[in-house]
């Protein structure tokens, strides 16, 4: 193997170290004590009693519903939601707060999620627009807002995606926090799934890899020369 060649097998290998690993999809799928798909259960149950789900601390007051949950376990009432994927996604605990300031504890880049709207039919009232915001400590770094369509009729929406790429833009994130409009005293209720989460390099492997590769690149010009 000539010099050139074991160069451009380095800089190669170095790559992807100067890029965030493989990317974290969370779709509340195969959770170890799941609820029924006609039920509803708290996050932490599901999971073993355990907040922790593809590296990321969910809040206490999210719940697990699978798709065939209704409002009251009554089959002549509306479906709860539809999940974007697979048979399960998640809702905000409504009590005592309204559900609002759901947090979401991690230093994951968060890319995006999807949101509708959960009418409950005469036990709450739906959110209307969904608000997170990309957290550093307890400062706000930025948001990313979407309106969820008002739905006229007793059957659920399908989920809207909100876009988050860019909070890619800040440094420091240590979590995440979901805002619903409007807060009053009444409760509002929203449905999630399908979360993407990129891991953000540690600043020692980029240093590593940014030295290597400006290595490979003296070594490279220097035989040129």
């Amino acid at each position: 193997m000539t010099s050139r060649s074991r160069h451009l097998l380095l800089g190669a290998a170095l790559l992807p170290l100067l890029s965030a690993s493989a990317s974290v999809f969370v779709g509340f799928e195969g959770l170890p004590q799941a609820p029924a798909l006609n039920a509803s259960g708290s996050l932490f149950e599901a999971n073993g009693n355990s907040l922790v789900v593809g590296g990321v601390t969910w809040d206490d007051r999210i719940r697990v519903t699978g798709r065939d949950n209704r409002t009251g376990g009554d089959l002549a009432n509306p479906l709860s939601g539809i999940p974007h994927g697979g048979d399960f996604f998640i809702t905000n605990e409504a009590y005592p707060d309204a559900g609002n300031g759901i947090t979401l504890q991690t230093t994951q880049l968060l890319e995006g999620a999807w949101f509708s709207q959960v009418e409950y039919y005469g036990f709450g009232q739906p959110a209307m627009t969904i608000t997170i915001q990309a957290m550093g400590g307890t400062d706000v770094l930025g948001s990313a807002s979407v309106t969820l369509p008002a739905n006229p009729g007793s059957a659920p929406l399908p989920m809207e995606f909100l876009d988050t790429s860019t909070f890619s833009a800040f440094t420091g994130i240590t979590g995440y926090r979901i805002n619903q409009d409007p807060l009053d005293a009444g409760s509002r209720y929203w449905s999630a799934d399908d979360f993407q989460f990129a891991a953000v390099p540690e600043p020692q492997s980029v240093g590593v890899a940014a030295v290597a590769l400006a290595a490979v690149a003296v070594m490279a010009r220097r035989r040129r020369s």
